[in-house]
């Protein structure tokens, strides 16, 4: 059994869109808000120099965070009829 003091703690993910890899993580009490974490996850990807030009800023401030389910959100086909779809 944990101590009582111990309290809960957040694990951050930072994860490769395409792979699936996890390629930044932070661990935080429960406190810190998750979007305190996008710098600090971040600060973890790193590249070579020769992502450092003027498209490669400009695609990183076009970018949207994939968030929870997006590429997994679709219906089993039992929920589908069930919303009468």
């Amino acid at each position: 059994m944990a101590p009582e003091d111990a309290g809960w703690r957040m694990l951050h993910l930072g994860v490769d869109a395409r792979s699936g890899q996890i390629v930044a993580a932070a661990l935080t009490g429960k406190e810190v808000d998750d979007a305190a974490q996008i710098g600090p996850l971040l600060d973890q990807v790193t590249a070579d120099g020769a992502y450092d030009q003027d498209g490669v800023y400009r695609r990183c401030r076009r970018a949207s965070p994939r968030r929870d389910g997006d590429r997994a959100a679709t219906l089993h086909s039992g929920a589908e009829q069930a919303i009468g779809r």
